[in-house]
Parts: C-alpha cells; structure tokens; sequence
C-alpha cells in the first residue's frame, strides 16, 4: 500500500479487533480470528488521542479507537509512520517530539515514490512539503482539481493524468506544464479548447497525448499536427472536420492516432490512407461509407485498424480482409453479411478481430472458427446460438473469446469444458444456467471467466469455487445468495471477483470481505430488501476496516 496507507489503516491491520469494538459486534469468525492476532500483538491503548484521529483519510476506513502517544514505543511509531502518507506524516510532526521523530525516521528510510495518485487539493499541497515530492515521475490527479493546482507539480514529472479532475482543467491549466519534462500527458474530458491544444502543441517533450473530449476543434488538431515530436496522440471526440483531419493526414511522425467520434467522413479516411508512417489508426464513428473503408485498407504501414460504428457492408469488409499487413482489426457494429464474414475467415495475418454486433449469426461463428490465426476474438452480441460456440469451443490458438449478448445457452457453454487453449472467456448475458456451470467450471485453464447476468444461482457459485485455476471472476448481475459467497470466500486462488448485484446479506459479504487471498473485490448493489439494506450500509465500516487489515481494494 506504501505511501497511501493512513495511519488509523496501518493500526486497524495489526489490530482488527480495535475496529469491531468501534462499530459493532462482530461475528464469532471474526471475533475469534481477532483474539488469535492480538495474542500476539497485545498492546492497545484505549486513552484519548485526539491529535491521531484527524490523519485517517476521508472515506477510506473506519475510525480507529484513539492511541495516547506514550502508549507505544518510539520504534513502533516509526514503522506506522512508515506505513502513512506524505500528508499524515506532516501531521504526525505537529502532534509531539515523538511523533515528530518517528516520522522524520520514516521519511529517512523510506524511498520516494515514482508514481503516486492524489485525490484531494490539500494532499496535494500536503505532499509538496515532504521529502521526495520533486522526484516524483509519474502522478494521477482524481478529485476536484483545478487550474491553479498545476502551479507547481514536481520538477521531475514525466507522466500526468488529469483526466479523473471533473473537466476543471482550462487552457490556464496548461499553461503551468510547458516547464515540466512531460513525455506523456492525458487532459481528456476537460477544457482546453484550441488554445489549450496549442499550447500543447508548443510543449518541448511531450511523445504521447491524449486531448479527447476537449473541444479543441479544427484549430486545435492544426495545431497539434504541426508538432513533430508526438508520436501517439488520442483526439478523439473533439468535432474535428475536415481540416483538422487534412492537417494530421500531413504530419510525418505520429504512430498512433485515434480520430473516433468525430466528423471525418470518407474525405479524411483518404487523405489518412495516404499517411506512411501511422501503424496504428482508430476511425470509429466517423461517418465513413465502403469508399473510405476501401481507401483505408490500401494503407502500407497499418497493422492495427479500428474502423467500427460507421456505414460500411461487404464491399468495405472485403477491401479490409484482403490486406496482409493487419494484425488487429475491428469492424464492430457494421452492416456484414456473410460473405463479408467469410473474407474475413479467409485472412491469413490477422491476429486479433473484433466483429461484435454485426449480425454473422451462427454462420458467421462456424466460418470463424476455421481461422487458425486469431488468437483474440470479440464477437458479441451477434445472434449465435450453441453450434456455433460449440465451432469456436474446437478453434485450437484462441487465447481471448469474446461472445457476450448470444444465445449460446447451456449446450454451448458446455463445448468450452474441454478447451485447452483459452485463457479468457466472456459469457455475459449468454443464458447459462447452473447446470452448464457445473460443467464449463471443471475447465483446467481459463484464467478469466466472465458469466455475468445469467441464471446462476449459489448452487453455481459453489462449483466454481471449486475451480481451482480461475484467478478472475463475474458472476454479478446472478441471482447468488451467501451460500454462494461464502463459498467463493474460501477458495484461495481468485484474485478478483466481482460479485455486485446479486443477493447477499451481511453474512456473504463479510465473508467475502474477510478473504485473505483476494486482491480485488466488487460487492455493491446486494441489498434486494429495504432491510437488508440498511443493514449492509450499518456494516460498511466493519467491511472497510476488514478490507484494509487484508490489504483488499474493495467496491461497496
């Protein structure tokens, strides 16, 4: 957790049994594994402290009982201190010499970090005292952030991402990280408008940017087109037309360029099928017609195209499948029919593809499955049934399979039982029942297993805790109870598991929460009774403080 861990976080770890006393009783479980910890770490201070109280970060876990400051030895403060944030350890400076002392050990030994994630305006400005602040390389601002907060970010920044700061940031924003030896700034969804954008454009070190959502217009992509050091730009969502597409058409060193959702049409996808030097080009929703797709496909250095949500058919598909030097291809959410499908399927170098909402039915399935190139594919949302998932389930290189939204039912998740190859399987919204869970879960290698928002139910829970290679799990928006859970909270492979929407109570969730093996866990939305609500809101500090004590980010 490293520099982000409060202080009232670090002491709830070593003595959980301090958190359920502050919020309630505990369970027996818990309650006893409490008492078999503090055996071994019994010191715990009951005196007022009011100084300590004011460290713990807003929202992040259950207030700790108060500790007197003379209740634990100095070398025990340096390595909560240790444990804390910048902006804790400035505030341990203030409460006594001892406290003092034990964070200025900390900051002695303890190594800046090289990326970090600030989500307040005063953490921020907490962190511009301590030490380390003007090594820092790589910074996330998320929160309300504004303008003025840019004034003096490290010396040292090297990457920025501004894009969680509720689109505050204005051109006068930019205007503060011209000195800063940036390589990789993302601004999007905010203000910068075109003269953020050619402020940017003047920034002496800048090689990958992402502008999107910012209103930058033709003017802004003019300007941006003009620099000659980017070499990855995302401008996407920014109502650029036709000279702003010219003008990027024309430059001579970006690589990758994503141009979706803005208003290009079939003139810009030509003039950026005459670009030599992009390898990597977004197009979607672009208003682009079997004209621009068949321009596009002449490109001489594209090996990853993303031309989804425009108007192109067959004619474009086929123009597009003849190329040879693509490697990623998506052409979701086009009018295919199936010989557009089967001139895909003919593709000899196409590694990755994304076909979703195009309607290739079962059909189109079968004649993918004959591809022995892919090693990725989505194809959601395209009226397969279970012939064909039982065609893809044989496919001997996919890695990724993507068929979210098709009624494949039982009899097609049952083919991916015996698969050998898969890593990934999505079958969101697919009609399995727990029957076909009982046997897709006995799979050996799957590692990610999507099976969200079909009919399971904690009988299908418990068969897939039983699996014993999984390490990521979707099993929201089912129907599992706290059988299920607690099930689920005794395997000790899973690292993430998200089981939101479903139907636990306090019982499940804490269970889930007590998991000492999961990293990452996804529980809102389990309240299907006003009363069960309400008590699942009472625990939330319970299932904070147990979340902090086995380090487990958690989504309540």
């Amino acid at each position: 957790m490293g520099n982000l861990f409060s202080i009232n976080r670090w002491y709830q770890w070593w003595y959980p049994q301090a958190a359920v006393e502050q919020t309630g009783s505990a369970s027996p479980a818990s309650t006893e594994a409490s008492n078999e910890h503090n055996e071994q770490a019994p010191l715990r201070a009951r005196t007022a402290s009011g100084s300590l109280q004011g460290l713990e970060r807003r929202g992040e876990v259950a207030a700790a009982p108060p500790i007197a400051v003379s209740a634990l030895p100095q070398e025990l403060w340096t390595e909560i201190a240790s444990h804390t944030s910048p902006q804790a350890l400035q505030t341990m400076r203030a409460v006594s010499k001892t406290l003092k002392a034990a964070a200025e050990a900390a900051a002695a030994v303890t190594k800046p970090p090289v990326k970090l994630t600030v989500r307040s305006s005063d953490e921020l400005r907490a962190l511009r005292d301590t030490e380390g602040y003007a090594a820092l390389e790589s910074l996330t601002l998320q929160g309300s952030f504004t303008d003025e907060d840019l004034a003096a970010l490290p010396a040292a920044l090297k990457a920025l991402d501004l894009s969680r700061c509720g689109r505050q940031i204005t051109a006068a924003g930019i205007a503060h990280l011209n000195e800063l030896p940036l390589a990789e700034l993302n601004v999007r969804n905010n203000r910068i408008d075109d003269e953020g954008a050619r402020l940017l454009a003047a920034h002496p070190t800048l090689t990958t940017l992402n502008v999107a959502s910012n209103g930058i217009g033709d003017a802004g992509a003019q300007a941006l087109a003009a620099n000659t050091r980017l070499e990855s730009l995302d401008i996407s969502f920014n109502e650029i037309g036709g000279e702003g597409v010219q003008a990027l058409a024309d430059n001579a060193t970006l690589k990758t360029l994503n141009i979706s959702s803005n208003h290009i049409g079939d003139a810009g996808a030509l003039a950026l099928a005459a670009n030599t030097t992009l390898t990597a080009l977004s197009t979607s929703c672009n208003q682009i017609s079997d004209a621009g797709a068949q321009a596009l496909a002449g490109s001489e250095s594209l090996t990853s195209l993303d031309i989804s949500g425009n108007h192109f058919g067959d004619a474009g598909v086929q123009a597009i499948a003849a190329n040879t030097r693509l490697r990623r291809l998506d052409i979701s959410d086009n009018r295919i029919s199936e010989a557009g499908v089967q001139a895909v399927a003919a593709n000899t170098t196409l590694t990755e593809l994304r076909i979703a909402d195009c309607e290739i039915g079962t059909a189109g399935a079968q004649a993918l499955a004959a591809n022995t190139r892919l090693v990725s594919l989505d194809a959601g949302d395209n009226g397969i049934g279970a012939e064909g998932a039982q065609a893809l389930a044989r496919h001997a290189t996919l890695k990724q399979l993507n068929l979210e939204k098709n009624p494949i039912g039982d009899a097609g998740a049952v083919a991916f039982a015996d698969n050998a190859t898969l890593r990934s399987l999505n079958l969101k919204g697919c009609k399995v029942t727990d029957s076909g869970l009982r046997v897709l879960a006995t799979n050996a290698t799957l590692r990610t297993l999507n099976v969200s928002d079909n009919r399971i139910t904690a009988q299908g829970a418990k068969v897939l805790a039983a699996n014993s290679t999984l390490t990521s799990l979707d099993v929201s928006h089912n129907g599992i109870e706290d059988e299920g859970a607690l099930a689920l909270a005794a395997n000790t492979v899973l690292k993430v598991l998200n089981i939101c929407y479903n139907a636990l109570t306090v019982k499940g969730v804490k269970a889930l929460a007590a998991s000492t093996t999961l990293a990452v866990l996804d529980i809102r939305e389990n309240g299907y009774s006003p009363t069960i609500e309400r008590a699942l809101q009472a625990a939330v500090p319970q299932l904070k403080a147990l979340a902090a004590r086995n380090r487990l980010t958690i989504r309540l």
